[in-house]
């Protein structure tokens, strides 16, 4: 494996999804409730503030990505730079915090 090159992301990391035409990287920082969206062709990022915890990632066909955020029991939909939906995700109103959406593996 060789690396190729470094992006500085916001704080914690998480995890890292590409876009299904390849132009787009996404990384979810775990520490800041925000993902790094960076253009491949030029490196530049945007940072987009989503809910608590941000951690799994998916990119849909139609290039939005979904955010799942454990800290806040919500998942947040991106496309074109923004939140444009928060979907909650509790099975149960009075559910704890940090309680859904989690990968498991």
């Amino acid at each position: 494996m060789k690396l190729l090159r470094t992006l500085k992301t916001g704080y914690a990391p998480y995890a890292v999804a590409v876009s299904p035409d390849g132009k787009f990287l996404a990384i979810s920082n775990w520490g800041d409730q925000s993902v790094s969206v960076f253009d491949r062709a030029t490196d530049k990022e945007t940072r987009i503030a989503v809910g608590s915890h941000p951690n799994e990632l998916v990119w849909s066909r139609k290039r939005r990505l979904f955010v799942a955020c454990s800290g806040s029991n919500s998942v947040s939909v991106l496309q074109d730079g923004k939140v444009t939906e928060t979907i909650k995700t509790c099975l149960d109103p009075s559910a704890p915090v940090g309680s859904t959406p989690l990968h498991w593996p």
